[in-house]
């Protein structure tokens, strides 16, 4: 069947009645003033005429319009006695009167409509941002040797994660062998010296109690009955001169009562006088000198044994500022305090248990690396921290100097994330706030704002924030472009409604 242009022009009247018909019993007739979100329909009078229409026209009970005014709030109540006045001004000018509907509960539902009260509040607004990943320069080490030398070997790659202490790279210098062997020179004398001074002490005390005894005049035999350990050559001195003494003493005692029974001579007598006085005199010097000598020693070698402390002090700190490992001076710290540190000292040179004392510093560095002997110009470069090796800059068999930076490892377990925010925004923006941070592949995270830079930078005079993300995955690499929200709350006077209702 073929349709003819009559034909469609009947069907397109019948589809604009229906949809007439269907707009009718959707949409009301006309809003009044009565409702909050309505707006009063009527020209503008001056303002002495609204205030006589007012007077002359105010309703008490206000059920002369056939409103419902229980669903009408009061200000709106008001706003319809004035426009209802506004509208029969203009019913008597044109001769016709104009109602007003107002709206059901149920009519406002299917429409949308909803009834709120304008009131203070807080206002929040969203602050985007746009920003880049860069690593924490607070947990990040560039690796300097601090002596020159050549590269012998490298054990790490770039991306290699490294723990603290852990051996990155192998140099040969000659500067650290020439320093280490002066310390292990002066580590031998700390050593010898230290040795020299205790037994010092221990004669010089062996000696003052023989000098204790002598003071009573013992009997040869019953002195040489007696031990008194360690005297060195003040033994055979004072228990030479004493016998001497000894010696002298009894013969002048036979002398004189010889001569006094007139057996022998004056002259036998006064030789045997003089021979004790000599022997006496001599004895006296024997004890002088073994006293002050042996106590001169001991303050010598203290003397001494300082010396070579801080002279040791310093080679110690001259290999920390060449860069060898600290833990490596703690097997050739064999003394305490320059003290040996056993009780009693062996002075026999094959003793092998005194090797610590006096073996050779060759032996005392090479208990560090598995009793291997460890060449004096190896120099280990070890990581200062846990991280990951982000750059490397040497090479086998390169030379290296002091200002070289070697390797770089970073802790990626934090990063920052720094956002170029401008002006308007600066003011807005405090640290301790919380920022939402997303990389635009799945990847979102919240930050902590950390700094909020005091100056500006660039062409587009822009500030810097800086956000700390926590990054214990890696997920978020230094480089990669993110974008920030931030929401910011501001407490104020003004009335706030609905954006929806503007």
């Amino acid at each position: 069947m073929k349709f003819t242009f009559i034909h469609k022009a009947l069907l397109f009247s019948v589809l604009l009645a229906i949809v007439g018909w269907g707009v009718s019993e959707w949409i009301p007739p006309r809003l009044s003033a009565t409702t909050p979100d309505a707006t009063a329909i009527g020209d503008e009078h001056d303002h002495e005429h609204a205030e006589e229409g007012e007077e002359a026209h105010a309703d008490p009970t206000g059920h002369e319009d056939g409103f419902d005014h229980e669903q009408v709030p009061q200000h709106a109540e008001a706003s319809a006695d004035v426009d209802a006045h506004a509208g029969h001004d203009h019913a008597e000018a044109e001769g016709h009167t104009e109602s007003l509907i107002a709206l059901t509960p149920a009519q406002r539902e299917r429409v949308g409509l909803r009834i709120a009260v304008a009131a203070g509040g807080e206002l929040t607004s969203e602050i985007n941002l746009l920003g880049e990943v860069q690593m924490n320069e607070d947990t990040l080490v560039h690796l300097v040797p601090r002596t020159p030398g050549i590269a012998e070997s490298v054990v790490v790659e770039v991306g290699d994660r490294v723990s603290q202490g852990q051996v990155l790279a192998v140099m040969d210098s000659l500067e650290l062998g020439e320093a280490k062997a002066a310390y292990f020179e002066v580590y031998n004398e700390v050593g010898c010296c230290t040795i020299d001074l205790d037994r010092a002490r221990i004669i010089a005390e062996n000696t003052a109690n023989l000098l204790a005894d002598l003071k009573a005049e013992p009997a040869l035999e019953e002195l040489r009955g007696r031990e008194y350990g360690d005297m060195g050559r003040y033994r055979t001195l004072l228990f030479s001169a004493y016998a001497d003494f000894w010696v002298a003493r009894n013969g002048l005692q036979r002398r004189e009562k010889l001569f006094a029974d007139k057996i022998t001579t004056e002259n036998d007598y006064w030789e045997a006088v003089g021979g004790f006085e000599k022997a006496k005199a001599e004895f006296l010097t024997a004890q002088d000198t073994a006293a002050f000598e042996s106590s001169l020693e001991v303050i010598e070698l203290e003397r001494q044994l300082r010396t070579n402390q801080f002279r040791l002090r310093m080679a110690e700190q001259q290999l920390l500022l060449l860069g060898i490992d600290p833990h490596r001076l703690e097997t050739l710290r064999s003394f305490n305090g320059g003290q040996a540190s056993h009780e009693e000292v062996c002075t026999d040179p094959n003793c092998e248990d005194c090797a610590e004392h006096s073996g050779d510093a060759a032996h005392a560095e090479g208990e560090h690396a598995e009793g291997d002997h460890v060449p004096f110009s190896r120099v280990e470069i070890l990581a200062p921290i846990a991280g990951t090796v982000v750059q490397r800059h040497i090479t086998r068999g390169e030379w290296i100097s002091p200002e070289s930076e070697i390797l770089t490892i970073a802790d990626l377990s934090t990063v920052w994330v720094d956002f170029q925010v401008p002006v308007r925004d600066l003011g807005r923006l405090r640290p301790g706030q919380t920022v939402e941070i997303a990389n635009g592949h799945d990847g979102q995270a919240q930050g902590v704002v950390r700094l909020v830079a005091p100056v500006l930078e660039g062409e587009g005079r822009t500030g810097t924030v800086r956000v700390v993300l926590d990054n214990p995955a890696g997920a978020w690499r230094p480089g990669m472009f993110v974008t920030g929200r931030l929401l910011h709350s501001e407490q104020g006077g003004a009335v706030l409604v609905p954006v929806t209702a503007i």
